[in-house]
């Protein structure tokens, strides 16, 4: 009963890893993270399927216990760091700054990609508020990408009424 019951939410994690590996996808950011989501679930399925076909009590108590190590050490760290994140979105935003940074994402020949353009919308709404505050807007030029992030930011603001 028990074993169904942990290969069940195994199995449920690694469906919700593939699901949000392929929304990640299909931003079209031009990383490959999203292969990421696809191995955690494929970890979380097949340790699923060990459990609950009876394998991984063939396996040796010393690689269990490893493995499980593994597990929570990963499990942990992303808790954590999920939760600085988190705990960071509710963070009030300070006026009248004398500089703001945007750091750099995917661009394309088309300009910025789209989780770009959500990073870009913030300074914007903020410029608008705080006029004196300056912009500065970083991030290099990756082997798939015709122009430096940092260019493609600096066009795409401009474009939408920031002055240079």
């Amino acid at each position: 009963m028990m074993k169904s019951i942990i290969a069940g939410i195994l199995g449920v994690l690694g469906i919700l890893c593939f699901l949000y590996g392929i929304m990640i996808q299909a931003t079209r950011s031009g990383t490959k993270f999203f292969l990421v989501w696809f191995g955690m679930a494929l970890v979380f399925l097949m340790m699923g399927i060990g459990i609950y076909c009876g394998i991984w009590d063939k396996i040796p108590m010393v690689v269990r216990g490893g493995i499980l190590l593994i597990f929570a050490l990963g499990m942990t760290s992303f808790i954590i760091v999920e939760g600085c994140i988190i705990s960071s979105l509710a963070t009030e935003e300070k006026e009248n700054l004398d500089y703001i940074i945007v750091l750099g994402a995917q661009v394309k020949e088309s300009g910025p990609s789209i989780v770009l353009k959500y990073r870009l919308e913030k300074p914007l709404e903020y410029m608008n508020e705080n006029p004196k505050t300056i912009c500065i807007v970083s991030g290099g030029q990756g082997y798939n990408e015709p122009y430096s992030e940092a260019e493609g930011m600096a066009k795409y603001l401009i474009e939408q009424g920031m002055s240079s």
